[in-house]
């Protein structure tokens, strides 16, 4: 009778001790699709620079950027953003892009076929060129900016005597998964210190190269 008892508590305890443990269990497994669910989750920005990224022509060595200040604020045209520095890297990787111009473009030395290439590419819709490239940029918000016309870009970073503020430099890409232009990253200095932006952008694109060899 005794044993029987003992044996009956043990049952029930182990019964409790696997009930505890399925919902530790499946309080976890909640968890982790929770943060799943937030890692898919893409951040869609309310800017739309599709008519901006073909504001001027584009170079190419291996990717393709606008020379000198890229696309300057321009509030009487398609431009009313700010300035923005577009970068379009090919989808197939630089290296194969490469070996493609190399292929269509025979004729001529390495600089002819990127000049060659160059007008391809600037020959392209904006469809096309979010077909075959990602596209990556840097955005400086117009209420960071003054007219200059006395320098060569048309406007520059605000510069105050009174206070040495913070400006803000934003990291975009077109996200082909949502259709969107989407905020990556943003970076933060003051006008005393605007090469530290730059330098930033740089070390950005970098990275995007790095990653599409």
């Amino acid at each position: 009778m005794y044993a029987g008892f003992i044996f009956l508590f043990f049952i029930t305890s182990c019964k409790e001790i696997n009930k505890k443990a399925n919902a530790t269990t499946n309080h976890k497994k909640s968890e982790q699709v929770h943060e799943k669910s937030e890692d898919k989750v893409e951040i869609k920005s309310s800017y739309n620079f599709d008519n901006i990224i073909k504001c001027e022509k584009y170079g190419y060595d291996g990717t393709a950027s606008i020379a000198d200040y890229g696309c300057l604020y321009n509030p009487k045209g398609n431009n009313t953003y700010g300035n923005i520095a577009p970068y379009l890297i090919p989808k197939i990787g630089i290296k194969k892009h490469l070996q493609k111009v190399d292929e269509l473009f025979k004729e001529g030395d390495k600089y002819d076929k990127w000049e060659k290439e160059g007008e391809r590419i600037n020959s392209l819709s904006v469809s096309d060129i979010k077909e075959e490239f990602y596209i990556y940029l840097s955005l400086i918000d117009k209420k960071y900016l003054e007219h200059t016309s006395n320098l060569d870009a048309s406007y520059n970073i605000k510069r105050s005597e009174e206070k040495d503020y913070k400006f803000t430099t934003q990291w975009f890409t077109f996200n082909n998964s949502i259709k969107s232009w989407q905020l990556l990253n943003s970076f933060e200095t003051s006008p005393s210190t605007d090469r530290k932006a730059w330098e930033w952008e740089q070390e950005k694109i970098k990275e995007v190269i790095a990653k599409n060899q």
